[in-house]
């Protein structure tokens, strides 16, 4: 009975032994396991920060996003301006050539305005080639009107026209007699009246007694 005694005494301090060491490797599992945890939770509140962080950079992003669609509206807007205002330019200096353009049309118009000229001459009663007679103008004429004086019964007028070498008197005057030979030569113009073979000094409107008016427009 001993025996068995101290028998049980082993196998009871064996399973003891082996109860403490299965307590023992429980608690190592339960510590590893809480580690394990632990380890899971960190990775977790890891896992959310980095989730916020990967929030907010897109949170930036579409902030970035947002502000450049903004400055392009800008830059389109301030172009389209610009466009606008060089069209306007444009135009404003089309209406410049245009006005200038007016301007000295209006200039030239104004430059090329007709010059007129009176003055009277005395008659010295000579007549023909060899006697012509002369007006010298302060412009080249392209008009010349001259008329006697006389209220006795001569009412014929002399006209010339500008580069025309002759006129005929307009009045109660005979056809043959009112034929004028005309020369210009600058501001000058000469003439003198020829019919056949004589001639006549009241019809070369210089017949003596007598004073000519003239007007020319040049």
């Amino acid at each position: 009975l001993a025996d068995v005694r101290t028998a049980l005494l082993d196998v009871s301090a064996t399973l003891e032994h082996k109860a403490e060491l299965g307590q023992a490797a429980a608690a190592a599992a339960q510590a590893a396991a809480m580690a394990a945890q632990d380890t899971a939770n960190a990775a977790n509140a890891a896992a959310g920060t980095a989730q916020t962080a990967a929030a907010a950079a897109q949170n930036t992003a579409n902030v970035a996003n947002a502000a450049a669609g903004t400055a392009q509206a800008a830059a389109t807007t301030a172009q389209n301006t610009a466009n606008a205002a060089n069209t306007a330019a444009g135009t404003a200096q089309a209406t410049a050539n245009t006005a200038l353009a007016t301007a000295n049309s209006a200039v030239t118009v104004a430059n090329a305005k007709a010059n007129i000229v009176y003055g009277t001459y005395a008659g010295t009663n000579t007549s023909g080639a060899e006697s012509p007679n002369s007006l010298t103008f302060p412009f080249q004429p392209k008009f010349v009107v001259i008329k006697v004086n006389n209220t006795g019964g001569e009412a014929y007028t002399f006209l010339a026209v500008y580069g025309c070498p002759s006129t005929f008197l307009v009045g109660n005057i005979s056809g043959a007699y009112a034929y004028n030979v005309i020369t210009w030569s600058g501001n000058t113009m000469q003439w003198y009246n020829y019919y056949g073979s004589g001639s006549n000094s009241g019809y070369q409107m210089n017949q003596g007694a007598r004073n000519y008016y003239y007007v020319a427009i040049g």
